[in-house]
This record gives C-alpha cells, structure tokens and sequence, in this order.
C-alpha cells in the first residue's frame, strides 16, 4: 500500500483519537486524526474494534436510528411481548442484522455510522485483513 492510500484510509477516520505512535520511551500515544498530526502516519497505524466485537449500545444505536425500515423485525415493545430474554434476544437480534445487511452492500450511512465509531472497515479494495497486513491498523483487543 503506498502511503497516499494510507494517507485516504486514515482520513477516513478524521477527528477520532485512533492514531498509535510509539514514544521515545516505548509507550503507545494516541493522537486524533487531524491535519497537524498527519506526519506522523508513515510510522503509525491506527487502532481500531473489529466490527465483530461491536458493542451492544452500537448496535442497538444502528438499529433503532439507521436500519432500513424494511429490514426491521418489529417494534421494540412488541419485541419485548414475544421474547422472554429480551435484554440478551434484543441486541443480538441486532448485530444478526447488521451483519446481514454488512455482507449484502451496507449502505454508506451504515458504512459511516460504524467507522465514525471507532470500527475497522473496509476501505476499497483493501479488507481488514489486508490492512492489518500492510500495517495499516491492528484490532483493539
């Protein structure tokens, strides 16, 4: 990957606190993706969730703000009525969705939603996996 492209992938997290450097003394510093501090990406990647550790706030977020209204099972209160363990049925109900809707085209609300919250997406033809091998990212763990 050459580095105007790391340079794109990195902006597509602007204003995120998600850029690891390594001081002198070896500790990891994070700094926001801003223009001041763009000099440092060539020695730096960034940090990021993999989307399947994605919190249930999130998803829950996602799901009740940005999925398609057709992809919705039904409302939350009905959802309630028919499940007795709503607080565990519920927010994985979401995330079986999300990934559904993640694999067959997300849209780019979604796409922008999950990476504005600090989640590691693909970015052109470039998945994780190969940014994580171009040194581009890690997964926080």
């Amino acid at each position: 990957m050459e580095i105007t492209e790391k340079e794109k992938y990195i902006a597509t997290h602007w204003g995120q606190k998600v850029l690891v450097d390594i001081d002198n003394s070896g500790n990891k510093q994070y700094y926001p993706i801003v223009q001041s501090n763009m000099y440092r990406i060539e020695e730096s990647h960034l940090e990021l969730v993999s989307i399947h550790d994605i919190s249930d706030k999130d998803v829950i977020e996602w799901y009740e703000t940005m999925c398609p209204p057709n992809h919705r099972k039904a409302p939350k209160e009905q959802l309630k009525k028919w499940n007795q363990d709503f607080d565990t049925f519920y927010p994985q109900m979401c995330k079986d969705l999300l990934f559904f809707i993640f694999i067959h085209a997300a849209p780019i609300e979604t796409i922008d939603f999950l990476r504005g919250k600090g989640y590691a997406i693909q970015w052109g033809k470039y998945y994780v996996e190969d940014l994580i091998k171009e040194g581009v990212l890690i997964l926080k763990k």
